[in-house]
């Protein structure tokens, strides 16, 4: 049978322990013909830099490894685009160097996107979250098709870049990651996927995606409004009506977070006072939202055992 080759590409910066076993979890793949192109965004000379160059030392013999660093730091997003340009693969798998893949995830991917024509241009599975020791299975969305609206509402959940696979000629056609964006790199990606393409669903999981305290604030007004701003002329090609679903649902977005994490309450009213967001449409997504977290809090238990 044959297999194309799908390249892993694990962009890094600050985690070599974690690195390590992102590594490792490819290399344990069911599916043959898989290599790893790890590429290093620590700044050179930095503790970082040398910790990581430390770890890689023990995959230097590898042959289905490759190391890559950049001359500086750059984000997350172009150490991604780094991995594509030098993969030659028919896919690419991407993958956080914090997170790990079990040993079904290409396997699963590539055998669903073999069947199915070339209008599908990416495919992703069911996901597992870790947390403080606990677990949460199935915690993702799990539709499949053509998910523009859904996409540009931001309402269109994988759990990050590293639940995709993707063939290697769409990304390329579509001109990768854009490294303006320093959040939403998923989402970004995904809408300017279902411009033209659709995107398929693995139902079994293959992603172990493990989540951290954050360690700084998260200036959400900016990112949506980067995320406006880089949409907008696709956004004004929709029809009137899904136009101004997508710029309420974003702006309920930016209500409910200044009103959940922020307790910025002032910056609440303004938007109201201001008639930026609806106050029906604002409170009808902060209930939704309270809902759909106290039902993910409840069947959370004990780490599962590894498939």
């Amino acid at each position: 049978m044959n297999h194309p080759i799908v390249s892993v590409i694990i962009p890094t910066f600050g985690r070599p322990d974690t690195l390590v076993r992102a590594i490792r979890s490819v290399l344990s793949q069911t599916y043959p013909d898989v290599e790893t192109i790890v590429v290093d965004d620590n700044e050179p000379g930095s503790a970082e830099r040398r910790a990581t160059e430390l770890q890689m030392r023990q995959f230097a013999d590898n042959r289905r490894i490759r190391y890559i660093q950049h001359k500086h730091n750059r984000n997350g997003a172009a150490a991604r685009n780094t991995g594509a340009r030098h993969s030659k693969a028919k896919y690419l798998a991407l993958l956080d160097d914090d997170d790990e893949f079990l040993p079904n995830k290409i396997e699963d991917q590539v055998n669903r996107m073999e069947s199915l024509p070339e209008s599908w241009a990416a495919c992703y599975c069911k996901c597992r979250t870790e947390f403080l020791g606990i677990v949460k299975e199935g915690d993702n969305d799990t539709r499949e098709g053509q998910l523009l609206t859904e996409a540009l509402k931001r309402e269109f959940g994988i759990m990050g870049s590293s639940n995709l696979l993707i063939r290697r000629s769409v990304f390329n056609e579509i001109g990768g990651f854009d490294e303006a964006f320093k959040r939403n790199q998923d989402l970004e990606i995904l809408v300017k996927i279902f411009r033209k393409y659709k995107i398929a669903y693995c139902n079994r999981t293959g992603l172990i995606r493990h989540l951290h305290f954050m360690q700084h604030a998260i200036d959400f007004d900016s990112i949506t409004q980067t995320f406006i701003d880089t949409f907008r002329p696709l956004i004004s090609q929709q029809p009137e009506e899904k136009q101004k679903e997508i710029y309420e649902r974003l702006a309920s977005q930016k209500f409910a977070f200044r009103l959940y994490p922020g307790k910025n309450w002032k910056g609440c009213l303004d938007m109201l006072l201001k008639k930026e967001v609806g106050i029906t449409a604002a409170l009808s997504y902060v209930l939704s939202r309270a809902r759909i977290s106290i039902s993910r809090r409840l069947p959370w238990t004990r780490p599962l055992k590894r498939e």
